[in-house]
């Protein structure tokens, strides 16, 4: 389980059909004064404005809205386990969405990411971001990249990211995956979809 207590900030950008919004802000600890004073600092963050700031139940009046239904693509399964953990800490509804891992979209993108090295850091530097860019932005681009360089579309993109690994495999060589059976039946799905 994910520690509530470190859930210290968060960062959306969301897409919808009215625009972009962003949203970013520190996220007051539930147990306030007693706050690991040194996490907080190793990780640069200003003790006063965190202390500061809005109660996790302030952030999510403002942003379920956005989450509720929503594609939510985020780069590291922390990231869900810690607004999973402190919903349930608050006794608060985890929002119904799709969460779509970016790394995997990465790691199926580029060569480079296949083995691993795709954190935040290496990917907004891989990608040309600019370093005051935060995570929400690096994520979104990693996205909007991949979907480049795939020629597709982002629907695409989150195809990639929840097909099995027998699906990828066939994508990438052509053919579907020997396995011990004696004879191969053919691959289900669309042969003529972007992924098949």
């Amino acid at each position: 389980d994910y520690d509530p207590e470190k859930v210290i900030s968060i960062q959306l950008i969301c897409f919808t059909s009215s625009g972009r919004y962003e949203y970013e802000t520190y996220i007051r600890p539930y147990n306030g004064l007693l706050i690991d004073r040194g996490y907080l600092s190793s990780l640069g963050f200003d003790i006063v404005k965190v202390l500061a700031a809005p109660s996790f139940p302030q952030v999510y009046e403002r942003i379920v809205q956005y989450l509720d239904g929503a594609n939510i693509f985020y780069h590291n399964s922390s990231n869900t386990l810690a607004l999973k953990s402190i919903c349930q800490h608050y006794g608060l509804p985890i929002p119904e969405a799709s969460w779509i891992n970016t790394e995997t979209i990465a790691r199926r993108t580029w060569d480079e990411f296949r083995q691993g090295g795709f954190g935040l850091m290496q990917m907004r530097a891989f990608l040309n971001i600019a370093p005051s860019a935060n995570y929400a932005a690096v994520t979104a681009a990693i996205v909007v990249k991949a979907s480049e360089k795939w020629g597709t579309d982002i629907d695409d993109m989150i195809a990639l990211a929840e097909m099995s690994s027998d699906r990828y495999y066939t994508k990438l060589h052509g053919h579907c995956r020997k396995t011990n059976k004696a004879d191969l039946s053919p691959c289900d799905g669309d042969p003529d979809g972007p992924f098949y």
